[in-house]
């Protein structure tokens, strides 16, 4: 069975209550609509009316808000696997989104730093902050940005040939090399993995199917 979501921020518990999903229009007011699929996790974002210049309007993703948050430390493994569905209009990335912070009780949107991976983009998007480095990790090469927006670090890791998929993907490597950049300390908290689609313009029909992750 389906749901559509079209609130501002309107989310739903999906997969027997494993993962959230999220319409998480946070940075407009426009209209969105996504179709969830409730034993799945899959969403289509059905409706976006957005036009937000160099600014994301929305991020509609799917998460899993790890249940007893883990130190960084402690990590023995940490896969992803995600599809996606890219569409050749409007301006977005498909990426993860994931969240540490030093407190373990911090609300998921919160922390200390942000890790972003981008696997997929259409349009002039790029990452806040600025380029730092270029790195081989999982299988593929990224470029590394970096910026303090003043709340937290924000690390982004931008394929260099986009990708439609990931089986498996070794979310560890990105993390320690985080860590060894200083952007991530190691006693802080692993809070979320999420992952979706920031939404400059437009957007309606990009696709997220087959996401899982598994923490060690």
């Amino acid at each position: 069975s389906t749901v559509e979501l079209c609130g501002q921020w309107d989310t739903r518990t999906v997969a027997g209550g494993r993962y959230t999903v999220s319409n998480n229009v946070w940075g407009a007011e426009t209209a969105q609509c996504i179709e969830v699929g409730l034993e799945t996790g899959n969403f289509t974002i059905t409706r976006a009316e957005h036009d937000n210049g160099n600014n994301v309007a929305a991020y509609p993703n799917i998460q899993f808000a790890i249940p007893q948050p883990r130190r960084v430390q402690e990590l023995s493994d940490v896969r992803t696997s995600w599809t996606l569905t890219p569409i050749t209009t409007g301006r977005w990335n498909a990426a993860y989104d994931i969240f540490f912070a030093a407190n373990p009780n911090h609300v998921t949107y919160s922390g200390d730093a942000e890790l972003m991976i981008w696997l997929n983009k259409n349009g002039d998007v790029m990452p806040i902050g600025s380029r730092v480095a270029t790195v081989e990790l999982a299988g593929a090469t990224w470029e590394v940005w970096y910026a303090d927006n003043g709340a937290m670090n924000v690390i982004s890791y931008v394929r260099t040939t986009p990708t439609t998929s990931v089986t498996e993907l070794d979310l560890k490597a990105f993390i320690d090399d985080a860590v060894a950049r200083g952007y991530i300390r190691p006693e802080w908290y692993l809070l979320s993995v999420q992952t979706g689609f920031e939404l400059f313009t437009g957007g309606a029909g990009l696709r997220s199917a087959d996401f899982s992750v598994t923490v060690q």
